[in-house]
C-alpha cells in the first residue's frame, strides 16, 4: 500500500512533465542505409534478470561516434574499457590496459594490455585491432568522430589525417603502433599530464578491421557482431528494447554473476519513475527534478560525483541575429540573469547550485577546487540588472525598442522550469524571450549544427580535469560549440596543453577568464550532479555499468 501511495503521489506531482532523453549530442550515422537486422524475439520476463531504463533510443553503436549518454548506456555492457574512473574516488582504474609507461620527456606512451581480453567469439583482442579503431576513428574527422579530437590533436602527425578523414592505410606516419600483440606505443605532439584521463571514452575501445569498415557504422547494430565486455547483445529493437546475456570469453568472466540484462527505453520521466516504483526496472537514470526531493535520504537514491554544468549557448556566429555579434549584448545577458532565482525555482540545493563559470564545482584546482578559488579571487559573471540594461542601451535597445530572441530547448520539467525563469529575468533588460520546444533528438541535431539564436547546453564531465570543460570552447571543435569561440581562444587552449602542475591550471582559469568574460561565447546559470534511482535488491549497480550487478 505505501509503494502504491508513493505512485500516486508520484503522478500527481510530476503530472505535465514532458517526455526527455539523456545525453549530450549524439553524432549521425557515418553513411546512409538502414541498420542491419539484430535479432528474432524478446525472451520473456523473468526472475534473476537485471532490468534496467535506456533513456532515450540510442543510434548506432559503433564506439568511434559514440558520444551521448544513451548510446553509451549500451555500449558500456558490451565492451571492456582501456580504463574506467572509480566512483567513489574519481581515479583511474586500469582495465584492458593493465598498465602504461611513459617516456621521461612525456611524450611516448607504452600501454600493456590484458592478455586474457578476448571478443566474445573466444578470439583474442590484440594491439593492433586498438590501433586500427584508433586510426579508424581519426580517420572519420572530428565531424563524425567527436572524440577522436584527443587522438587527432595530441598524436605525432593525426591532426593531418583527421582533417583529410584519410583511410587507415595512409596513416603509416601517426604515432600510434602495435609493439606486438599486447603492447601499443602511442607518440604524442607534447606532453599532456591528464592524456589517459581521456581513455575512458568509448572511441577508445577496439573494434575488429575485417569487421569495423571505414567511413561507415551500418555494422554497429547487427548482434552477430563480436565484442569484448562482460555482456553480448542478444536481441535489439533501438526503439524499445536491448538484451545481453553474460559473455563467457569475458576477461573477469567469474566475476559475472548476473546471467542476464534487460535495457527497457523508456524516454518519458513520469513512465521511468513509475517503472522503478512498480519494480519493472531496479535502475532508472532519467528522472524528473523532484524526485531527488522525493528520495531524500533513501538509499534508493544515488547522487553521482561527476561535476556538470548547465549553461546558455550564444549564436555569436549566426548572421541572421546581428544582435548576438555584439559582446555588449552577449555581457548583458550574462548579467541580466540572477541565478539564485535560478536555483529557488529548482527547489533542490541537494543537485543545483548558482554557478559562476563553465567549469563545475569537483574539479581539482591550484589549492583546491577549481571553482571556489577562481570564485574567491573574483566571479566572472553575477547579476547587475542596472549595468546590463546600460550595455543593452548602448546596442540601441531600450524599453520602446525590445530585442526579441528565440531560445531553444527541449522540454522537461528542468528546462521548461529554467527557461521560465529566464524569460522572466530577460525582460528586466529590454529583451523579448521567445520559447520554442522540439524532441529531444532534433534539438541536439540543431545545436550540434548550430541552428539557433539562445539554446540550453549542458556537460557533464568526461574526465576529472579541468580541460573537459574549457575544451568546449574551442572554434577546432565539433558538437553543440560550434557557434563559439575564436582564434584567441584555441591558441590559449593550444599553449595550456604544454603545460603541466599548478601552471597549467592557472592557463584555464585564464581561457575560462577570456571566454566567459571577456568575450562572454557562453552564460553560466547552474552547476549541478546527476543522481539515479537504484533497487536496494540489487548488489554492485556502478555508474551505468552492470557488470557486476548481483541480486540480493
Amino acid at each position: 500500500m505505501k509503494k502504491l501511495a508513493l505512485v500516486l503521489l508520484s503522478l500527481l506531482m510530476l503530472l505535465g512533465m514532458a517526455a526527455c532523453s539523456s545525453g549530450s549530442s549524439s553524432a549521425a550515422p557515418a553513411s546512409s542505409g538502414e541498420a542491419p537486422a539484430s535479432s528474432e524475439t524478446p525472451a520473456e520476463e523473468g526472475d534473476g534478470i537485471f532490468y534496467f531504463a535506456v533513456a532515450g533510443e540510442p543510434r548506432l553503436l559503433d564506439p568511434a561516434i559514440i558520444d551521448d549518454s544513451v548510446s553509451g548506456t549500451v555500449v558500456s555492457q558490451i565492451y571492456y574499457p582501456f580504463f574506467t574512473t572509480d566512483p567513489d574516488t574519481n581515479e583511474l582504474v586500469n582495465q584492458a590496459c593493465v598498465g602504461y609507461d611513459v617516456s621521461e620527456d612525456g611524450l611516448v606512451y607504452t600501454f600493456h594490455l590484458d592478455p586474457n581480453n578476448k571478443w566474445s567469439d573466444g578470439q583474442p583482442v590484440t594491439a593492433e585491432q586498438y590501433v586500427y579503431a584508433w586510426k579508424r576513428a581519426i580517420g572519420m574527422g572530428k565531424g563524425t568522430s567527436l572524440y577522436s579530437q584527443y587522438m587527432a590533436d595530441y598524436v605525432v602527425n593525426a591532426l593531418p589525417h583527421s582533417e583529410a578523414m584519410d583511410d587507415v592505410a595512409d596513416m603509416d606516419d601517426v604515432g600510434l603502433k602495435a609493439v606486438d600483440d599486447y603492447t601499443i606505443e602511442m607518440t604524442m605532439n607534447q606532453p599532456c599530464e591528464y592524456f589517459t584521463s581521456t581513455m575512458t571514452m568509448s572511441v577508445y575501445l577496439p573494434v575488429r578491421p575485417e569487421i569495423a569498415t571505414e567511413h561507415d557504422s551500418q555494422w554497429a547494430n547487427d548482434i552477430s557482431v563480436p565484442t569484448n565486455g562482460a555482456y553480448k547483445l542478444t536481441y535489439l529493437d533501438a526503439p524499445t528494447r536491448f538484451e545481453f546475456e553474460k559473455n563467457e570469453y569475458f576477461s573477469h568472466a567469474d566475476q559475472v554473476k548476473t546471467q542476464k540484462l534487460v535495457g527497457k527505453v523508456i524516454t518519458d520521466m513520469d513512465s521511468q519513475l513509475m517503472a522503478f516504483q512498480t519494480g519493472e526496472i531496479a535502475y532508472a537514470n532519467s528522472l524528473g527534478n523532484a524526485v531527488a526531493k522525493m528520495y531524500a535520504g533513501n538509499p534508493e537514491l544515488v547522487i553521482s560525483k561527476t561535476p556538470a554544468s548547465y549553461y546558455l549557448l550564444m549564436n555569436s556566429h549566426n548572421d541572421d541575429c546581428p544582435a548576438l555579434q555584439n559582446r555588449d549584448v552577449r555581457r548583458a545577458i550574462q548579467l541580466g540573469i540572477d541565478r539564485s532565482v535560478v536555483t529557488a525555482a529548482l527547489d533542490n540545493d541537494v543537485i543545483y547550485y548558482e554557478l559562476y563559470g563553465i567549469v563545475s564545482k569537483g574539479i581539482p584546482g591550484i589549492n583546491g577546487d577549481f571553482r571556489e578559488e577562481q570564485d574567491a579571487e573574483h566571479q566572472l559573471v553575477y547579476t547587475d540588472k542596472d549595468e546590463a540594461r546600460a550595455l543593452m542601451e548602448g546596442a540601441g535597445y531600450n524599453e520602446n525598442n525590445k530585442l526579441h530572441l528565440v531560445y531553444y530547448t527541449n522540454a522537461s520539467d528542468l528546462h521548461d522550469t529554467v527557461a521560465a525563469v529566464l524569460r522572466e529575468q530577460l525582460k528586466d533588460i529590454y529583451i523579448d524571450l521567445e520559447i520554442k520546444n522540439a524532441e529531444i533528438r532534433t534539438f541536439f541535431d540543431d545545436r550540434e549544427n548550430g541552428i539557433y539564436e539562445i539554446c540550453r547546453g549542458g556537460f557533464s564531465a568526461d574526465y576529472y580535469d579541468a580541460s573537459t570543460f574549457t575544451d568546449l570552447l574551442k572554434t577546432t571543435s565539433t558538437g553543440e560549440v560550434v557557434s563559439t569561440g575564436n582564434e584567441t581562444c584555441d591558441q590559449m587552449i593550444v599553449a595550456s596543453q604544454a603545460l603541466s602542475g599548478d601552471e597549467r591550471i592557472q592557463a584555464m582559469h585564464e581561457i575560462e577568464q577570456y571566454a566567459i568574460e571577456e568575450e562572454c561565447f557562453m552564460v553560466p546559470v547552474v552547476g549541478y550532479v546527476s543522481y539515479t534511482l537504484q533497487s536496494q535488491d540489487w548488489n554492485n549497480i556502478s555508474r551505468g555499468r552492470f557488470w557486476y550487478v548481483e541480486h540480493k
